[in-house]
Formats: C-alpha cells, structure tokens, sequence
C-alpha cells in the first residue's frame, strides 16, 4: 500500500512540474511573437541580421528618387541616415511620425537623409510624398538597388553612413531610436 502512495505522489508531482513548464513556455511564445511582430516584415532568411552591420561597406547602387535626383553610393555625403520603410508594415507606419520629426528638426540637411520605401502601389505612393519633405526619397520593390547594397532584411532599418579613413561608404551606426533628450540650457 506505501509504494502505491508513493507512486501516485511521484505521479503528481511529474504531473506539476509539467504544468509549470508548459505555462512557461506558453509564455515566452507569446513574448516571441510580441518582438516578432515589432521586428517588422522581414524578407530575408536571416532575421537576425537587418542590415550591413557597423563598419561594413555598402554596395554599389545607382537610382533616382521621387523627386528625379540621381542617387548613387559616391554621392552620397558624410553622415547621411538611411531608413528603409515597408509600405504596408505597421511597425514602419508607427515609425514614420518620429522619424519625420527627427529628421525635420535634426542635424542633418535634407540631402542627408534618404528614406526608402519598399512597395508598390497606393501605400507605397502615399508614404513616399509624407517623407518628401524631409528626405530624398526612393521607391523600390523587393530586392532594389537600395536594399541589395545595405543588405536590408526587415522593416523598418535606420542606418547612418560615413567615409572612412579610405574613402569608403560604411555603416557607422544602426537600430537609431529617433528619440531627441531635451536639451539642458
């Protein structure tokens, strides 16, 4: 009779454990799921990379903004943000507001700021003309010229480039917040 209770303790108590691991990892697949869905709309295999990473070099490319401004990687000046925004992912579209306003009321010119919009149709237009004023704007499908020379894999990326001691376009910063600290008079 005492192997018996026991048994049916050793049962329960298998039976408990399981339970809290299977809440836990009901859990953390919910979490995932929250940071995926953040994370953008990606099209590459390799979602853990979004971009060329810092101090790497960027591709060679040749476009026209919507504005019918030649743009290619030799031209493009010192400190200069790239961001790349898919036309229907909501992360992007929650984005564009502090984007705009940081690169309205940045540092850098316009000429320094190139916002690209990945897509086509209706929404791709309409985010390209909410950008224009604050930007030198590109619109491509998948794969572009743009999003093959910064190796872009998700929606949204903001990237800023800069010459290096040997004359090359590099990345030097990524995954930019946008966010402004007030200014201590």
């Amino acid at each position: 009779m005492g192997f018996l209770i026991a048994g049916m303790i050793l049962v329960g108590f298998i039976g408990i454990v399981n339970l809290i691991f299977a809440i836990g990892v009901v859990r953390r697949l919910r979490e995932h799921s929250v940071q995926l869905a953040n994370m953008g709309t990606g099209v590459g295999g390799n979602s853990h990379l979004r971009a060329l990473p810092i101090g790497e070099e960027v591709g060679e490319f040749e476009t026209t903004t919507v504005d019918g401004v030649p743009l290619n990687r030799d031209m493009m000046a010192d400190e200069t943000m790239v961001a790349f925004f898919g036309a229907t992912c909501k992360p992007c579209i929650e984005k564009m507001p502090s984007f705009l306003k940081y690169a309205q009321t940045g540092p850098r010119r316009r000429e320094q700021v190139v916002a690209v919009v990945v897509g086509d149709g209706e929404e791709a237009a309409t985010m390209a003309e909410e950008l224009q004023p604050a930007a030198l704007v590109s619109v491509e499908k998948y794969g572009g010229p743009l999003g093959s020379a910064f190796q872009v894999t998700s929606y949204p990326t903001v990237l800023v480039t800069e010459r290096d001691e040997q004359g090359r376009v590099v990345v030097t910063a990524e995954d930019m917040t946008l966010a402004r600290p007030a200014v201590v008079a």
